[in-house]
């Protein structure tokens, strides 16, 4: 099976710059109405960032990197995924 298909990119910036920018399989956030993720073809979505942890599972690694957030804004369009954070 080719995963790559299953592949979308994520952006997240900070104040200080480019923390990421490339392929994931998925993203994973808290926002008020709980914990979420988002796979390729999600719908379009814009959500607030609750304080806690991020995770995205980048392509070629096995495990998921975590990043710590105080604020946090995401932008989900066309698998295309922006995240702005502790601003």
């Amino acid at each position: 099976m080719n995963e790559d298909k299953n592949l979308f990119y994520l952006k997240i910036l900070s104040l200080s710059g480019e923390v990421f920018s490339g392929e994931v399989y998925s993203f994973s956030g808290t926002n008020i109405d709980g914990d979420f993720d988002i796979l390729k073809s999600h719908t379009n979505f814009i959500s607030l960032l609750n304080k806690g942890q991020i995770k995205y599972k980048v392509k070629g690694f096995m495990t998921y990197t975590s990043i710590d957030v105080t604020t946090g804004l995401l932008i989900f369009e066309d698998d295309k995924a922006e995240v702005f954070i502790n601003f």
